[in-house]
């Protein structure tokens, strides 16, 4: 019986100094094109901060004012050469759809992803603008708050999947007193 007791206070005190890791969840930001005169040229670069976790991949929905346009997307410091950087023109609205991955190589930590080259049109209005990220998704069967682009080994082609937990990971991570809010990061339960 004496070992029982000893083993107890053991373990709660392994237990209790444990410490758990819970990722943030990664910020993307746009930087400040500053001030552009018409029929000029500017950059603007898309940089992550706060996340902990290596990632393969990124992929962003640019708007755009009026008579500007994108000539030219390069990797930023946190790619390696092996990142691949595919775009497309938004014809719905104006602006620019990236994507860059590798299936090799990841990056972490804070810094640039990617430098855009602007093109400012003669005729664009004087005045201050807003560039941003889009906030709504064109196709709403994908939630772009819990949605990865994973790259299958051997392939060429995304796969675009859900990260929403299923029935057995939410019972998990309850009795682990934990739960995903809706924007997608673990969070203690509060009891």
């Amino acid at each position: 019986m004496k070992n029982c007791k000893l083993i107890i206070p053991l373990f709660l005190c392994l237990f209790l100094t444990m410490t758990y890791q819970v990722n943030a969840a990664p910020i993307l930001s746009l930087s400040s094109p500053g001030s552009v005169e018409q029929g000029g040229t500017s950059t603007l670069d898309i940089g992550i901060s706060e996340g902990t976790e290596s990632f393969a991949g990124v992929n962003a929905k640019i708007l755009l004012p009026s008579n500007v346009s994108v000539t030219n997307i390069t990797k930023g410091a946190l790619l390696a050469t092996d990142f691949k950087i595919d775009s497309r023109e938004l014809t719905e609205e104006n602006g620019v759809s990236i994507i860059a991955y590798s299936s090799d190589n990841t990056f972490s930590n804070s810094g640039t992803l990617l430098t855009l080259n602007l093109s400012v049109a003669d005729d664009v209005l004087t005045g201050t603008h807003n560039i941003t990220f889009a906030s709504n998704n064109a196709n709403p069967v994908i939630n772009t708050k819990h949605s990865v682009l994973s790259l299958p080994k051997g392939s060429g082609k995304a796969i675009r999947r859900l990260e929403t937990p299923g029935k057995t990971q939410v019972e998990v991570l309850s009795a682990l007193n934990h739960y995903i809010d809706d924007s997608g990061v673990l969070q203690p339960l509060s009891r």
